[in-house]
Protein backbone atom coordinates (compact mmCIF):
# COMPACT_ATOMS: atom_id res chain seq x y z
CA UNK A 1 0.00 0.00 0.00
CA UNK A 2 0.93 3.59 -0.92
CA UNK A 3 0.11 6.68 1.34
CA UNK A 4 1.19 9.89 2.66
CA UNK A 5 3.31 10.04 5.56
CA UNK A 6 0.54 11.91 7.27
CA UNK A 7 -1.67 8.77 6.41
CA UNK A 8 -0.11 6.54 8.17
CA UNK A 9 -0.90 6.33 11.75
CA UNK A 10 -4.91 6.69 10.35
CA UNK A 11 -4.45 3.98 7.79
CA UNK A 12 -2.98 1.54 10.95
CA UNK A 13 -6.17 2.65 13.14
CA UNK A 14 -8.80 2.04 10.45
CA UNK A 15 -7.06 -1.49 9.81
CA UNK A 16 -5.76 -1.19 6.14
CA UNK A 17 -2.22 -2.01 7.42
CA UNK A 18 -0.80 -4.31 10.08
CA UNK A 19 2.08 -2.41 10.74
CA UNK A 20 3.99 0.79 10.06
CA UNK A 21 7.54 -0.48 8.84
CA UNK A 22 8.68 3.14 7.63
CA UNK A 23 10.25 4.24 11.03
CA UNK A 24 8.56 6.98 12.84
CA UNK A 25 9.89 9.24 15.75
CA UNK A 26 8.51 7.70 18.93
CA UNK A 27 7.08 11.43 19.84
CA UNK A 28 3.77 11.37 23.13
CA UNK A 29 1.50 12.47 20.40
CA UNK A 30 1.47 9.13 18.35
CA UNK A 31 2.17 7.47 21.06
CA UNK A 32 -1.71 8.71 22.09
CA UNK A 33 -2.42 6.57 18.85
CA UNK A 34 -0.07 3.67 18.16
CA UNK A 35 2.09 1.45 20.53
CA UNK A 36 6.21 1.63 19.21
CA UNK A 37 7.83 -1.08 19.18
CA UNK A 38 11.44 -1.12 21.29
CA UNK A 39 13.22 1.58 19.29
CA UNK A 40 15.57 0.89 16.19
CA UNK A 41 17.60 3.67 16.34
CA UNK A 42 18.19 7.21 17.47
CA UNK A 43 18.46 9.68 14.78
CA UNK A 44 19.29 13.20 14.06
CA UNK A 45 18.23 15.57 11.39
CA UNK A 46 20.07 17.49 8.56
CA UNK A 47 19.54 19.67 5.81
CA UNK A 48 19.84 18.99 1.97
CA UNK A 49 21.01 22.27 0.60
CA UNK A 50 22.79 22.94 -2.39
CA UNK A 51 26.75 21.86 -3.17
CA UNK A 52 29.13 23.29 -0.86
CA UNK A 53 26.28 25.45 1.44
CA UNK A 54 26.32 28.67 -0.01
CA UNK A 55 24.13 29.97 2.05
CA UNK A 56 25.42 28.30 5.17
CA UNK A 57 22.26 26.33 6.16
CA UNK A 58 22.89 24.11 8.99
CA UNK A 59 20.66 24.83 11.91
CA UNK A 60 16.90 26.08 11.73
CA UNK A 61 17.98 29.31 13.38
CA UNK A 62 20.51 29.79 10.42
CA UNK A 63 17.37 29.49 8.36
CA UNK A 64 15.21 31.65 10.42
CA UNK A 65 17.94 34.44 10.71
CA UNK A 66 18.67 34.21 6.63
CA UNK A 67 14.95 34.47 6.07
CA UNK A 68 14.72 31.78 3.52
CA UNK A 69 12.53 29.14 2.79
CA UNK A 70 12.73 25.32 3.81
CA UNK A 71 11.39 22.34 2.84
CA UNK A 72 9.95 19.89 5.24
CA UNK A 73 7.59 16.36 4.91
CA UNK A 74 4.10 17.13 5.65
CA UNK A 75 3.46 15.53 9.30
CA UNK A 76 6.87 15.38 9.98
CA UNK A 77 8.08 16.16 13.72
CA UNK A 78 10.39 18.81 11.74
CA UNK A 79 7.96 21.29 10.80
CA UNK A 80 6.59 21.47 14.47
CA UNK A 81 10.41 21.88 14.95
CA UNK A 82 10.78 24.83 12.58
CA UNK A 83 7.59 26.73 13.76
CA UNK A 84 9.20 26.36 17.60
CA UNK A 85 12.50 27.75 15.92
CA UNK A 86 10.36 30.85 15.19
CA UNK A 87 10.70 30.37 11.29
CA UNK A 88 7.20 31.54 9.54
CA UNK A 89 4.56 29.43 7.98
CA UNK A 90 4.54 31.12 5.07
CA UNK A 91 8.46 29.74 5.15
CA UNK A 92 8.35 26.42 5.32
CA UNK A 93 7.00 24.48 2.43
CA UNK A 94 5.12 21.26 3.43
CA UNK A 95 6.22 18.16 0.90
CA UNK A 96 4.02 14.76 0.13
CA UNK A 97 7.70 12.98 0.39
CA UNK A 98 10.99 12.33 1.43
CA UNK A 99 11.98 12.71 -2.87
CA UNK A 100 10.72 15.83 -3.38
CA UNK A 101 12.76 17.59 -0.68
CA UNK A 102 15.65 17.29 -2.91
CA UNK A 103 14.11 18.50 -5.91
CA UNK A 104 13.09 21.64 -4.04
CA UNK A 105 16.32 22.78 -3.17
CA UNK A 106 17.67 21.71 -6.30
CA UNK A 107 15.10 23.61 -8.26
CA UNK A 108 15.73 26.71 -5.90
CA UNK A 109 12.25 26.56 -5.00
CA UNK A 110 13.71 26.30 -1.09
CA UNK A 111 17.11 27.07 0.25
CA UNK A 112 16.95 24.00 2.19
CA UNK A 113 15.37 20.96 3.05
CA UNK A 114 14.92 19.49 6.55
CA UNK A 115 15.01 15.30 6.96
CA UNK A 116 16.19 12.70 8.96
CA UNK A 117 20.02 12.70 8.72
CA UNK A 118 20.24 8.96 7.04
CA UNK A 119 17.78 10.16 4.55
CA UNK A 120 19.64 13.27 3.65
CA UNK A 121 23.04 11.51 3.03
CA UNK A 122 21.55 8.75 1.00
CA UNK A 123 19.76 11.07 -0.94
CA UNK A 124 23.39 13.90 -1.23
CA UNK A 125 24.90 10.35 -2.64
CA UNK A 126 22.34 9.72 -4.96
CA UNK A 127 21.68 13.48 -6.18
CA UNK A 128 24.45 15.42 -7.90
CA UNK A 129 24.59 19.06 -6.76
CA UNK A 130 23.11 19.17 -3.47
CA UNK A 131 24.76 17.91 0.04
CA UNK A 132 23.89 16.77 3.39
CA UNK A 133 24.46 18.95 6.88
CA UNK A 134 26.07 17.83 9.82
CA UNK A 135 23.88 16.54 12.27
CA UNK A 136 25.87 17.31 15.32
CA UNK A 137 25.46 21.07 14.24
CA UNK A 138 21.74 20.94 15.81
CA UNK A 139 21.22 20.23 19.61
CA UNK A 140 20.96 16.59 20.65
CA UNK A 141 18.03 17.65 22.41
CA UNK A 142 16.44 17.20 19.09
CA UNK A 143 17.72 14.18 18.47
CA UNK A 144 14.70 10.94 18.44
CA UNK A 145 14.39 7.38 18.92
CA UNK A 146 12.68 5.62 15.78
CA UNK A 147 10.37 2.85 16.03
CA UNK A 148 8.02 0.76 13.88
CA UNK A 149 4.16 1.18 14.72
CA UNK A 150 1.87 -0.93 15.84
CA UNK A 151 -1.95 -0.79 16.56
CA UNK A 152 -2.42 -0.40 20.15
CA UNK A 153 -4.17 -4.14 20.49
CA UNK A 154 -0.86 -6.21 19.05
CA UNK A 155 0.72 -6.25 21.88
CA UNK A 156 2.05 -10.33 21.19
CA UNK A 157 2.48 -8.95 17.20
CA UNK A 158 5.10 -6.00 18.83
CA UNK A 159 6.54 -8.17 21.33
CA UNK A 160 7.34 -10.96 18.38
CA UNK A 161 8.81 -8.11 16.51
CA UNK A 162 10.79 -7.01 18.92
CA UNK A 163 12.40 -10.39 19.45
CA UNK A 164 13.14 -11.15 16.21
CA UNK A 165 14.36 -7.45 15.79
CA UNK A 166 16.74 -7.97 18.10
CA UNK A 167 18.34 -11.27 16.94
CA UNK A 168 18.66 -9.72 13.34
CA UNK A 169 19.07 -5.63 13.43
CA UNK A 170 21.39 -4.09 16.37
CA UNK A 171 19.94 -1.02 17.59
CA UNK A 172 21.35 2.10 15.69
CA UNK A 173 22.61 5.29 16.34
Amino acid sequence: MVTDWAGLIPSRMAGRVDVITRGMHILDERCANIDFSEPIGEFGVAFIVLEGNPEGLDTYDAIRDAGVTMAAVASYAKVARAQAASIPDDKIMQLPGITEVPAAVKSGRVSAGVITSLEALELSKKNEGIDATDQNALPKAIFNCVGIGFHPDDDAFRAEFNVARAKRLPRQR
